[in-house]
């Protein structure tokens, strides 16, 4: 009886380490789709800022910046906001703007617009005050009137709205998983008991 009884033991632990196992690769799974789909979204921030700078610099370039001014009129900086542009000049002051935050230019830090100008145009996320979270992309610029940095972004609330939910659907997913392996081992532990042996 002791043998089979320690049989029970043994078969009751292997499948308590193949759930924990399995618990384990689901989470690691989990965590994978959600970082994946986070970055791919934040990415896909960028396209818009990406091609207002590619526009921008081109007239530039070709006007210098008096006659290269973004669109007209600005409109104030929120995570909703829709896509806005910021024209510097060398000196990292601006020249034209359609961003406001509280009624003024905000301004960008000047180590992204130098990194801008190192690297040939770097990505950030930027964030002017708590609450406002902006997808930039920022690139110099060289043309008859000078030179400088382009800026453009857009606000990401529906980015990381989007990804709240991508998180929600993860996260539901793999409680289920959870729910079913533990479920599974419940079934499988009865099996292994059988039924007790008389004497």
């Amino acid at each position: 009886m002791i043998d089979v009884l320690e049989e029970r033991s043994s078969s009751r632990f292997v499948l308590l380490i193949a759930w924990i196992g399995c618990c384990a690769l689901a989470t690691i799974a989990a965590v994978a789709v959600y970082v994946v789909a986070q970055q791919v979204g934040r990415r896909a921030a960028d396209d818009v800022p990406r091609a207002l700078v590619a526009e921008q610099v081109a007239t530039l370039s070709a006007q210098g910046p008096t006659n290269g001014r973004p669109v007209d009129g600005a409109s104030a900086l929120s995570s909703q906001s829709g896509p806005f542009v910021i024209v510097y000049d060398s000196a990292h002051r601006v020249v034209s703007s359609t961003a406001l935050l509280d009624d003024t230019t905000p301004g960008l830090p000047t180590g992204t617009l130098d990194d801008a100008v190192s690297r040939g145009g770097t990505s950030v996320t930027w964030q002017p005050r708590v609450g406002v979270r902006e997808a930039v992309f920022a690139q110099p610029w060289t043309g008859p009137a000078g030179s400088g940095v382009v800026v453009a972004g857009v606000g990401l609330g529906a980015t990381e709205e989007r990804a709240r939910s991508v998180l929600l659907v993860v996260f539901a997913g793999w409680v289920f998983v959870v729910l079913a392996l533990t479920a599974a081992l419940v079934v499988l532990g009865r099996g292994t008991g059988g039924s007790r042996p008389a004497g």
